[in-house]
């Protein structure tokens, strides 16, 4: 692709088709403003066209402002992204006509910069969510990271004083609750540890809850298979 026909490509509105991120991208590519100078001569004033003054004579940088000098016209790189106007004067490329250049912007910019602001504002509480949902999972493995290193702490020490890690009456872990049951060597180191780290206290609680809820399951399925007695 030679410079010019990737200087031109810039100025290619965008496929009603294209995603929210090819939009995004095709604007962050502009503005696209070249100073006169270097064998070029601009036929517009570059500070009343490139810049706007305000009321309270505040200097505003038209960034959405792009002029393509191999075609002579110029171009707002938002229109072009996110306006639903095909034949948008902007979008299409402005023929420059000095009367009226400098004249306030029209509705479809100012349509197509709000869909353009709505859209930054989504991407980047996407980036947020995401963001949020990277950290919650990075914590998340390092508490069973935690979790796994007790349990193996607690393994280890049984295998090193070589006891035996289940007792006589194996309970499910819904019973450990019931501290009237020995519930085994390993088990019981378990709950012991429980009383002193949050980590795997938390851990505890939820299997036992979960277990919990299987056998209130299972009972109910159980009920129902077996039907009302006659």
């Amino acid at each position: 692709m030679g410079l010019r026909s990737y200087h031109l490509s810039k100025f290619t509105p965008s496929s009603i088709h294209s995603s929210l991120e090819e939009k995004i991208e095709f604007v962050q590519k502009h503005p696209i403003q070249p100073q006169a100078g270097q064998n070029l001569d601009l036929p517009f004033k570059p500070l009343k066209t490139y810049y706007r003054s305000s009321i309270d004579d505040a200097v505003e940088h038209r960034k959405w402002l792009s002029y393509s000098a191999d075609i002579n016209k110029i171009y707002c790189s938002v229109c072009m992204a996110f306006s639903n106007e095909r034949q948008s004067n902007f979008g299409n490329g402005y023929d420059i006509n000095i009367k009226h250049l400098y004249k306030s912007l029209v509705s479809s910019h100012r349509t197509a910069s709000s869909a353009y602001i709505g859209a930054t504002k989504n991407a980047d509480v996407m980036g947020v969510i995401d963001k949020n949902l990277a950290d919650k999972r990075k914590i998340q493995v390092l508490q069973r990271r935690k979790i796994l290193m007790r349990v193996i702490d607690i393994a280890l020490f049984l295998g090193r004083q070589g006891l035996s890690f289940r007792g006589h009456q194996e309970k499910a872990v819904s019973n450990l609750k019931n501290r009237s049951v020995n519930h085994g060597n390993f088990l019981e180191l378990v709950t012991l540890v429980c009383k002193y780290d949050d980590t795997l206290n938390g851990h505890v609680t939820q299997a036992i809850k979960k277990s919990e809820a299987q056998e209130q399951r299972a009972l109910a399925i159980n009920k129902k298979k077996s039907g009302p007695k006659e």
